[in-house]
């Protein structure tokens, strides 16, 4: 019966075969840490590597970026010929099904602490300056386009998409032009550019001069596709920075129409982080500059002129690491994450006189804050009202209120730990606002908002509906049956009709799914790797058939022979 015995599972790879056969109560093999022997939320380093694999020549082992151009223009001209052809299928009516919010499931799913609510990724936070309450937010998915809630306060916050029909969804960061008078000018850059297998290809900035109800493409950056910021300083100049472009400048005059390469002289073309103080008329440009390249700091005090020759260098810099690095800056502070070879963030260092002179904070967090994912997920932020407060994020936040003497963790990622407040894994944006009282965290799980400083949070994701799926499976006769496997959200279980709620049956990553089509009670989906989770009850409950922690691909593709019974996964070969 095959309530008793697992079905055989034939994997197959570069001409050889191999046979798996679970069997019932195996042990699980899973990527943990400490916190309750949950699976563990992304694997960003092993992403680089999937994507790498994935893209590569395999007669010279090196991925052919020269070709993309061609290709991109060779699937421009090919769309174009389908558009006017005869056989464009106009007949099918699409619905929309989220899901609007989720639930962990009883049995693998991810416990939160406060009931928290999970969404996707977002990289772009941006608090609207026309509104005089600082209520309205707006916030990019980093596929799933430009989102807008005209109050952040109150849960759930109303989320609105903005516009679905885009050229490009894959906001990176998003700005505002900070004159008075010109506050209804915005711009969002667009492409990730941390080298995660699942990073979507940008297509240069967008603008809006009516306050964001209409954007458009600037042709001028069409060929910017990996940003990683973009600034406006006070007097209305465009700062972009991207990998492998370096950073660009366009006037207030030119509005985007137009740009100068600016990049710090000697430095790589791959800028992570750029920052604008206000410790001159002009403001002070910081700019980090190296992703999986040395990194270099610099600074100006005239943003609008300056050269890529007439950048400031410390006169004592922090360490310089071929990794990445992030900052923030309120005035003359300043706080720098410098992230080394393993992925982690050894020291904090900090600078009281505007970049120009740094040095170790007195205590750091605790060792391997940065769970080995600094090259993916990293961000500081500082109190706009105290200096001494500041944030810093990876896996999860910690805050210092005493400028860098003694830190304390304030979020987890999993678990319901008194003291600590639910913010999903991988934080990439802290936003610290309105005179210092509230803060917005943006994560691979969405949004999550404070207004006491960081020591209660609560999530703001029921109707942001911008989670990565990889995979679906449907049920083959119950109507809205149908489960689905989401990077860094594990697997959902869609349940109901039109937009709702699901449950997160698993946790972790949630890869490949699959519903035995003859006899659906079971189900499987699959964590990272060769793990897998299986239902025998019709997605009630679930358990893990784990074949191997550390061979196939991160997300490891498979399919199932609802005839035969087999699973057909990817491995390595010689295992």
């Amino acid at each position: 019966m095959r309530d008793q015995i697992l079905p055989a599972r034939l994997l197959f790879l570069s001409g050889l075969v191999y046979i798996f056969l679970g069997l019932p109560g195996c042990k699980p093999v899973n990527n943990v840490d400490s916190n309750e022997g949950k699976d563990m939320y992304s694997g960003p380093e092993m992403r680089a590597r999937l994507e790498y694999d994935r893209t590569k020549d395999p007669a010279t082992g090196r991925v052919p970026s020269e070709r993309l151009m061609i290709a991109m223009e060779q699937t421009r001209l090919s769309k174009i010929a389908f558009q006017n052809s005869s056989h464009l299928i106009s007949a099918l009516n699409w619905e929309e099904r989220g899901p609007n919010s989720d639930v962990p499931g009883p049995s693998n799913g991810n416990t939160r602490a406060n009931s928290g609510i999970a969404a996707g990724r977002v990289r772009a936070i941006m608090v609207d300056s026309t509104d005089a309450t600082r209520k309205t937010v707006w916030v990019g998915g980093v596929d799933g386009g430009l989102w807008k809630t005209t109050d952040i306060t109150v849960s759930p916050a109303n989320w609105i998409l903005v516009n679905d029909f885009l050229s490009n969804l894959a906001v990176a960061d998003i700005c505002q032009d900070p004159r008075p008078g010109f506050q209804n000018i915005m711009y969002f850059c667009t492409g990730e550019s941390y080298y995660n297998f699942d990073a979507v290809r940008g297509n240069g900035v967008f603008k809006s001069t009516d306050g964001g109800i209409t954007w458009n493409h600037l042709a001028s950056t069409a060929g910017y596709l990996n940003s990683t910021r973009i600034r406006c300083d006070y007097q209305g100049n465009i700062y972009l920075a991207t990998r492998g472009t370096g950073l660009l400048r366009s006037t207030a005059a030119s509005g985007g129409a137009a740009w100068t390469n600016i990049t710090p002289a000697g430095l790589p073309a791959d800028i992570c982080d750029l920052e604008i103080s206000s410790t001159s008329a002009a403001g002070r440009l910081h700019v980090v500059t190296g992703i999986f390249s040395t990194q270099g700091y610099r600074y100006t005090d005239i943003p609008a002129t300056v050269t890529s020759a007439s950048w400031t260098a410390p006169a004592i810099a922090f360490p310089s690491y071929a990794m990445r690095a992030e900052i923030a800056c309120m005035g003359s502070t300043l706080y720098a994450l410098p992230a080394n070879g393993s992925y982690q963030v050894p020291t904090i260092y900090k600078s009281t006189d505007g970049g120009a002179n740094w040095a170790s904070t007195a205590g750091q967090p605790t060792v391997g804050w940065g769970a080995g994912q600094a090259w993916y997920n990293l961000t500081v932020a500082i109190d706009p009202s105290d200096p001494n407060n500041c944030i810093v994020g990876a896996l999860d936040t910690w805050k210092t209120t005493n400028g860098g003497t003694s830190w304390s963790q304030i979020s987890n990622w999993v678990g319901t730990t008194p003291g600590y407040q639910y913010v999903h894994a991988d934080v990439h944006n802290i936003t610290w606002y309105d005179g210092g009282n509230k803060l917005i965290f943006g994560c691979d799980g969405g949004i999550h908002y404070s207004s006491d400083k960081g020591s209660t949070i609560r999530d703001r994701n029921i109707g942001l509906r911008i989670k990565q799926f990889y995979s679906c499976a449907i049920h083959p006769s119950t109507t809205n049956y149908f489960l689905a496997g989401a990077q860094d959200n594990g697997v959902h279980q869609f349940s109901n009709a039109g937009l709702s709620n699901t449950i997160e049956v698993t946790g972790g990553d949630g890869g490949f799914v699959a519903i035995d089509q003859d006899q659906p009670q079971y189900q499987f989906g699959s964590y990272v790797f060769n793990q897998y989770r299986r239902s025998t009850n019709g997605g009630a409950t679930w358990s893990s058939v784990n074949l191997n922690a550390g061979s196939g691909q991160f997300i490891n593709p498979f399919d199932y022979d609802n005839t035969a019974n087999i699973m057909y996964c990817g491995d390595a070969a010689g295992a």
